[in-house]
């Protein structure tokens, strides 16, 4: 009869710990089940938000090529308006033809533009007369000219009243035979090209181009 019993005691034994393992597998399998759930939903958001991300990509860069479309055009209108300027100038300062409004020309597009030959053949042909003009005095003070801003096209002088054009530096041994050249003077306010200097003591000479007015 005992061993009976215990038989059956060792019976609840077994079944008991087979109902324990049961218990913790069913625990484990429920435990994996939820995490695969969380790792689905984690997955269904990292999907999402890549989407998400694409597709701000994407319309970033639609942005840019709008960007760069309009830059491009712009620039585009930037050098069409420059051109059209540069002509506008161009024909002014053909049309006022002296040495200011070919240097204010000059001054803004520099010697690459196209028109700078075109202004230098300019000016040749205003200044193609050539003569000898005092412009400082013996005293090294007096002015009979001053100088106006600088410019690639050349030096330019403007005179302060009505000068004489010589044939050379008037009492220089170097020009023996200088003199008054006739019918040829130099207005005031009129503008010189100046070609070469001369220092004659304190004075000072200068081999101008000119027009004849």
């Amino acid at each position: 009869m005992s061993e009976i019993k215990d038989k059956i005691a060792e019976i609840n034994r077994v079944a008991r710990k087979s109902r324990t393992i049961n218990n913790i597998l069913w625990l484990c399998i429920v435990a994996l089940v939820g995490f695969s759930f969380y790792l689905a939903i984690m997955a269904i958001d990292a999907k999402d938000e890549a989407n998400k991300e694409r597709t701000k990509a994407e319309n970033l860069a639609v942005r840019n090529d709008s960007l760069r479309l309009v830059a491009v055009d712009s620039k585009q209108q930037l050098v069409d308006n420059i051109n059209a300027a540069r002509e506008v100038l161009w024909e002014n300062a053909k049309s006022i033809n002296s040495s200011d409004s070919y240097s204010y020309y000059v001054a803004i597009y520099g010697e690459d533009d196209p028109n700078f030959v075109q202004a230098e053949a300019a000016i040749k042909a205003l200044f193609k007369e050539e003569g000898y003009v005092q412009i400082l005095d013996s005293d090294g003070k007096t002015e009979f000219f001053k100088r106006k801003p600088d410019s690639p096209l050349g030096i330019f002088y403007e005179a302060e009243g009505d000068r004489n054009v010589n044939t050379g530096v008037l009492g220089s041994s170097d020009f023996p035979n200088a003199r008054n050249r006739a019918n040829h003077s130099i207005q005031n306010n009129q503008v010189v090209m100046i070609l070469e200097k001369y220092n004659s003591g304190d004075a000072v000479w200068a081999r101008i181009g000119y027009t004849n007015l």
